[in-house]
């Protein structure tokens, strides 16, 4: 059986949905994740937060798979991924990196009169395929 993000709750907040979830299997709370998902300029992103895997269902492989199950999600809503790699304890700091996840010069920027930082982006296949210019402004970030 898969992991599951059963969603906690729900808070719509200038125009973004933000989503705590429980990371779950078979009916066992594993973990949290946190998302917000927004759209700029006709394109969905989804910025994860925070998952965290409690201490003792760690090291089992159950963040990383809690990290695909979101994955497929932002494929399959043609989202962009994105997260500030912020990890903690040193053998995790790579989990994105291994899923597909491409590290970028950090991403300074204002979003709903928030100062944010992103250092990391996932772009899913379809939107790979379709968007050239998002690929060339993925590559001139990694120039910066």
């Amino acid at each position: 059986m898969n992991i599951e993000l059963r969603p906690t709750k729900t808070t719509e907040l200038w125009g973004t949905s933000l989503v705590r979830n429980h990371v779950v299997k078979n009916e066992f709370i594993l973990g949290r994740l946190s998302t917000a998902r927004f759209t700029f300029e006709d394109q969905p992103f989804c910025y994860l937060m925070y998952i965290g895997i409690f201490d003792m269902w760690r090291r089992k492989g159950f963040g990383t798979e809690a990290l695909r199950t979101l994955q497929d999600e932002i494929n399959n809503n043609h989202e962009i991924g994105l997260l500030m790699n912020c990890a903690t304890i040193p053998e995790t700091r790579n989990i994105y990196s291994k899923q597909g996840w491409l590290s970028v010069k950090t991403i300074h920027g204002r979003w709903e009169g928030f100062n944010v930082d992103f250092n990391k982006i996932l772009v899913p296949g379809a939107i790979r395929k379709i968007d050239r210019y998002l690929c060339r402004w993925i590559n001139q970030l990694n120039q910066i």
